[in-house]
Formats: structure tokens, C-alpha cells, sequence
């Protein structure tokens, strides 16, 4: 008789991860996890999110909308935090075994998520255009050395052929309207097959090309916007462009003195009366009508359990309206058993009482 004897093993979890997962109380799972999010999550998200909305080249003049990618990196830490929390209430279901990879994979996620509700007609072009260079013979779709995706004829992948430098339509096509005279024959781009339009942009470049740049090409030949400017050397723009006004660094001594004067308000909003404080927070919202306090967690002020704290929940009920703050007054006055009115008159002695104690105006 053979006695057969099954070892189970716990499943691994990411060293960065095992002081929040082993923490006992919860000062010290606060405090991992804070951990967790400064030194490992909060560059990785901000690198990413950066890097592939190419803020400094997409948004400009009064549709400048960087701060949507403070929204979308907001989004992506919460999201991580909810997934982190329940990772900590059963490690051993779907662990994290490799937090850089779950952190790339959920903020390239919630990238394209944001690219596809805010630029629709772009989005349907990239899917369309994926199809053609995986479906098509002779094309082919890849990721280079540098992890680019990028995509040409299927000899030049073969050979290892290094793609084209980024850049503007009309520089990859060495002037558009050439591109048109003589690939073309004059002909409407609009008109011509897709796949052949695809193979004559090959053709005309001689080497892959980024796939984000044949998107970009096809855009501009078709007349695709959606109030998008793909990226490149903006040199001989005729309006005035200045990189400056989009570096994503903030002034550190402004930073520092907007840190601490929220620190100072938070400090306030915490010895408000529980009423006071739900009325207040849960429909803080600013100039755009985004919840800040969202954003409490994101700049290190307050982590989510100590808002959470603030507003009479739990971490995993707040979470669960995080979504859809700032809330209404009457979803806030049946979270209090109140009245609309009762909520607006909370929110004015809250902000009354914050004004007298932080000297700024109560609005």
C-alpha cells in the first residue's frame, strides 16, 4: 500500500507587502501600508500614468486637463488600496506576488480606461488599426527591447529592425501632404483601403513605427481629433507653446506650505462633531466638481482608514462609495437619518467653525 501525502504551500506574496500583511494592529498596518504606497506604488503609478498620456504633449491652452491625471492617479492608489485590504483579510486568495507588476498592470489598465471614455473616436481608430496589423499577412504587431509596442512587415520584425524615432505625423511621413501627392497618388486617404493605407505608411517610413504614431498618422490623415494633439517638436507650430507650463514638478517650497496648511485644516475637520464632519467631507468637492477628499490619501494627509475614522466607517464601506463622491446632500442626510436642509445647515457651521480656527475664508 502506497501512502500518497499532498504538501501544500502557501501561495507567495511580495516581500514589499509582508509588514502590512503581518501587521497586527492597526497603527502599524496604517503605517505599512503607507509604506507600501510612498516608496513602491505612488512613483511607479505617476511614472506610468505620465508617461503613456504624454501629459506635456496632449493637453494645452484652456483645455489643459492635468488634472485629470491627478484624478486617474488618485483612482489607480485607491483602487490598489481596496485590493490591498482584501489581500490583507484572506492573503491566501489571489495573492500579490509581485506588487510592480500588479501596480503596472492595474494603472496601464485604468489608462486605457481614461483614453477610452474621454477620447472615444481615437479609441475605436486604435482597436480598428490593432486589427488590421494582427490580422493582416505581412503585418505584424510587437513589443521592442525597450517594451514599445511597435509595428511594420513582418521581415522587419524577423530581422530585428530598430523602429523609427517618436515623432509628429509629418515627420514620420516627411510631410504629410507629400505623403498624399505621391504614396497616394493625390488620392483621399479617407478612400483608400485601410490595410493598404497601413502598408503604404510602412512603406513610406522604412522601418516599424511606434504603434501609438501609425495611430497618430492615421488620425491626422483622416481627419481623427477628438481634440487630441499627438506629441513631436511643436517648433514650427504657429501658436506659442511653452513645456515649461506643463512640467509636472511642483514648486517644493509651495508644496511643502500646501502640505502643512492641509495638514492644519485636517487636524481642524477631526475635532468637528461626527454630523459635521460626514456633511462636510462627504460633499467637499473643488473648482471642477472632483471630491477632494479623494485626494487626502493621495497627498499623504489622511490615509483611508483614518478618513474613513473621520467619517464613522469603515475602511471597506468607504471604499465601496468612493466612486461616487462627492455625494448629494440628500444621499448624505439618509447616511445621517437627516434632512437636505439639515445636511446644508452641518456643512455652514462646519465651515464657520474651520474659518474661525484656520483664519481662511468659510468658503
Amino acid at each position: 500500500m502506497v501512502i500518497r501525502l499532498t504538501v501544500t504551500t502557501r501561495p507567495t506574496i511580495d516581500p514589499a507587502l509582508t509588514p502590512f500583511i503581518n501587521a497586527q494592529d492597526e497603527t502599524a498596518s496604517d503605517q505599512a501600508l503607507q509604506q507600501v504606497l510612498i516608496e513602491e506604488a505612488e512613483p511607479l503609478i505617476n511614472s506610468i500614468v505620465r508617461s503613456k498620456l504624454q501629459t506635456s504633449r496632449i493637453y494645452r491652452g484652456p483645455e489643459n486637463e492635468r488634472g485629470d491625471l491627478d484624478d486617474l492617479c488618485g483612482e489607480v492608489i485607491v483602487r490598489l488600496v481596496k485590493r490591498l485590504l482584501e489581500l490583507k483579510a484572506n492573503p491566501d486568495r489571489n495573492p500579490v506576488s509581485n506588487l510592480r507588476g500588479y501596480v503596472t498592470t492595474m494603472t496601464q489598465n485604468a489608462c486605457d480606461e481614461y483614453l477610452r471614455d474621454k477620447y472615444p473616436e481615437r479609441h475605436r481608430l486604435k482597436n480598428r488599426l490593432r486589427y488590421i496589423v494582427t490580422h493582416t499577412n505581412g503585418f505584424a504587431l510587437w513589443q521592442a527591447e525597450d517594451r514599445r509596442w511597435v509595428c511594420g512587415f513582418v521581415q522587419w520584425r524577423a530581422s530585428g529592425m530598430r523602429p523609427a524615432i517618436s515623432g509628429t505625423p509629418d515627420r514620420l511621413l516627411n510631410g504629410v501632404d507629400d505623403f498624399i501627392a505621391q504614396a497616394l497618388g493625390g488620392r483621399d486617404a479617407a478612400g483608400t483601403i485601410p490595410g493598404d493605407l497601413v502598408a503604404s505608411i510602412f512603406d513610406r517610413i522604412g522601418c516599424p513605427v511606434e504603434f501609438d504614431d501609425l495611430v497618430a498618422v492615421v488620425a491626422q490623415l483622416w481627419g481623427i481629433k477628438d481634440r487630441l494633439w499627438y506629441g513631436g517638436d511643436r517648433s514650427d507650430d504657429t501658436d506659442s507653446f511653452d513645456d515649461s507650463a506643463f512640467d509636472p514638478r511642483p514648486d517644493l517650497e509651495a508644496a511643502i506650505d500646501r502640505r502643512r496648511r492641509l495638514q492644519h485644516v485636517w487636524a481642524e475637520i477631526c475635532e468637528l462633531s461626527s454630523r459635521q464632519r460626514a456633511a462636510l467631507l462627504l460633499s467637499l468637492r473643488d473648482q471642477q466638481g472632483r471630491s477632494v477628499l479623494t485626494l487626502l490619501p493621495v497627498a499623504g494627509i489622511a490615509t483611508i482608514r483614518q478618513v474613513a475614522r473621520a467619517l464613522d466607517l469603515q475602511a471597506e464601506q468607504l471604499l465601496d462609495i468612493w466612486d461616487d463622491l462627492p455625494l448629494e446632500d440628500s444621499k448624505i442626510g439618509l447616511q445621517l437619518g437627516a434632512t437636505a436642509q439639515q445636511v446644508v445647515n452641518l456643512r455652514k457651521s462646519a465651515r464657520e467653525r474651520l474659518a474661525r480656527r484656520t483664519q481662511a475664508p468659510a468658503e
